[in-house]
């Protein structure tokens, strides 16, 4: 259910869960939270709230921000216009961010947590080794950030039916 608050009026959400939830709301961790996503701010996200609570407050802060670098594996020369993916505890749609001509990057109102870095979106490169994973604090900037890649290639063979070694067509 998607609302839009006004900065003057109560946030009121009504028929959130059907009657035999109202019984026991939080025993066994049933119940919403609430996301709240706006220019200027990092999302916010409340605790588990049961049917009927008041007085429910969600705060938006100004979140947090990382900086850091895409270097080659190989040569560890930086690399410009690597399409980057941030996949954490924002809430909603991974943030994107791109490499400059210096292979910096930066991305800003981040939710505090921890995040992880893919190129999931870019067609040249991949991560080499493990997902870079760092972690932002409300209001601070987390910076050095590294990005090993290495340039992607093409993989290609077949998949079959162990039994038969007949081959599986609309494998995803």
């Amino acid at each position: 259910q998607r609302l839009t608050v006004d900065s003057r009026m109560p946030l009121t959400v009504r028929d959130l869960m059907a009657l035999a939830l109202r019984k026991w709301p939080l025993a066994f961790g049933i119940g919403r939270k609430l996301a709240a996503r706006i220019e200027g701010y990092a999302p916010a996200v409340s605790n588990l709230i049961a049917p009927g609570a008041r007085n429910v407050e969600l705060v938006l802060t100004l979140g947090g921000a990382m900086a850091g670098e895409v270097f080659d594996v190989n040569t560890r020369a930086p690399l410009p216009n690597v399409a980057l993916t941030i996949d954490g505890p924002h809430h909603g749609a991974p943030v994107k961010a791109v490499s400059g001509e210096d292979g910096r990057f930066k991305a800003e109102r981040l939710a505090p947590g921890t995040f992880k870095i893919d190129l999931r979106e870019d067609e040249t490169f991949i991560v080499s080794g493990e997902p870079v994973e760092f972690t932002v604090a409300d209001e601070l900037e987390t910076t050095g950030v590294q990005v090993l890649v290495t340039r992607g290639g093409t993989i290609s063979g077949r998949v079959y039916d162990k039994d038969s070694g007949i081959g599986v067509a609309g494998v995803e």
